[in-house]
């Protein structure tokens, strides 16, 4: 009589296993990338959204009379994601806005918005 054996065996099994395995082992990395990008594209965005902060203080500075256009980023009235520290200040000739060691989690973001001073944005950085 001739048994019909259906199934896996052992070996089948560990070698689907060890496929597995590869394949989480390669694509793990990848994935941390991927999200560690875009949390540093949203602390640049955010980073962004301080300068148009930054922007509405100087026109309100302006229409107010007020000489003072540099202070903490918390002063600001800001949208969206706040920073925990930092701080801004508007070039009066140009109005060109810089930050300086604005904090959103992990990140501490630098640059302005002119041409010479982009927006960066680093896990750590001063003040981390």
């Amino acid at each position: 009589m001739k048994m019909n054996n259906k199934g896996f065996t052992l070996i089948e099994l560990l070698a689907v296993i060890v496929i597995l395995a590869i394949i989480a082992l390669i694509s793990t990395p990848i994935i941390i990338g991927v999200i560690e990008n875009a949390r540093n594209k949203a602390a640049v965005n955010s980073a962004y959204g301080v300068i148009d902060a930054a922007k509405l203080a100087y026109t309100e500075s302006i229409l107010s009379s007020t000489t003072s256009i540099s202070g903490n980023v918390a002063d600001l009235k800001i949208s969206g994601d706040k920073p925990t520290a930092g701080t801004y200040s508007v070039n009066v000739e140009t109005g060109a806005i810089t930050i300086d060691g604005v904090k959103f989690g992990d990140y501490t973001c630098n640059g302005g918005n002119d041409n010479n001073a982009k927006v960066t944005c680093t896990k750590g950085g001063a003040g981390a």
